[in-house]
């Protein structure tokens, strides 16, 4: 890690790196050694300089893939999407244990189905994020829908059970492609109520929730992606236009002004929202 002034215990294989707006205490870092290492980075010294030290391991028993700290309880709880479930883990740095395994697994309906050949595949989590600090979105690779769940909802029901397994409270499901394809992720919009995925043929599924959150009522059935930005078959050098692309990852400013979609194939794609006349 460039730039430390202390020696650095980190993984050559990083899976994902953040720096939560929720919190200044620590950032965490999910390794393709089945493990999430939260880091004090410290603050910037006048030689652009920072000391980096090691808090917590939290010990996973697949590859962590997406990491998010609950923005009720930044400093307290961890959400962990992996390879084979979706985790909570307890992050309190006045516990004395400074590697933990996670407190509690959240399920969800997808995972008692089965595929066209008989099998159940759904437990690859490739898509978490907060879009208040109750409302989660997350989906399954191959699940063809994005869930809408609540975090106050699903934890206050294991308050009362004190079970290791939490049933997600689903409020919406909303309406996504069919693909084999994994590891495409999602992003949103909090402030715009937004929410955006992408495909494996470069289109980018839009969703505008901002009256369906009103009415504050589960839906009964999948929502309708609001609108479907279809790939835009840019041209490369004169080559003629690039073929349709796995979209991996999709981010939004706070405004929505723009959309930035990340592909398999290192080409990023930049879309300005529009004022409607």
């Amino acid at each position: 890690m460039p730039g430390c002034s202390s020696t650095c215990d980190v993984s050559p294989f990083i899976q994902t790196f953040i720096i939560d707006i929720f919190s200044t205490m620590f950032s965490p870092a999910a390794t393709y050694e089945k493990k999430i290492i939260l880091w004090d980075i410290g603050g910037l010294g006048e030689e652009y300089d920072f000391r980096v030290s090691k808090l917590l391991t939290l010990e996973t028993k697949s590859i962590p893939l997406h990491v998010k700290l609950v923005p009720s309880q930044p400093e307290h709880l961890l959400l962990a999407a992996c390879e084979e479930g979706m985790f909570v883990f307890d992050i309190d740095l006045n516990k004395n244990k400074s590697k933990r395994p996670a407190e509690w697994e959240v399920l969800f309906p997808v995972y008692n189905q089965e595929d066209e050949d008989g099998y159940n595949d759904f437990r690859l989590i490739d898509g978490l994020s907060f879009l208040s600090d109750n409302i989660v979105v997350s989906k399954s690779a191959k699940q063809g829908s994005i869930y809408l769940w609540s975090w106050k909802q699903t934890l206050a029901a294991q308050q009362k059970t004190k079970n290791k397994k939490l049933e997600a409270v689903i409020l919406a499901e909303l309406q996504w492609c069919d693909t084999d394809i994994t590891h495409l992720s999602l992003g949103t919009c909090p402030d715009k109520d937004y929410v955006a995925c992408g495909d494996d043929k470069g289109a980018v599924w839009t969703y505008d929730l901002e009256l369906f959150l009103q009415t504050r009522a589960k839906a009964t059935k999948k929502i309708a992606p609001s609108q479907v930005l279809e790939w835009p078959a840019p041209n490369q050098n004169g080559k003629g236009p690039l073929e349709p692309m796995s979209i991996n990852n999709v981010g939004m400013d706070p405004e929505l002004h723009y959309l930035v979609a990340l592909t398999d194939k290192n080409i990023v794609v930049i879309w300005k929202r529009m004022q409607q006349q």
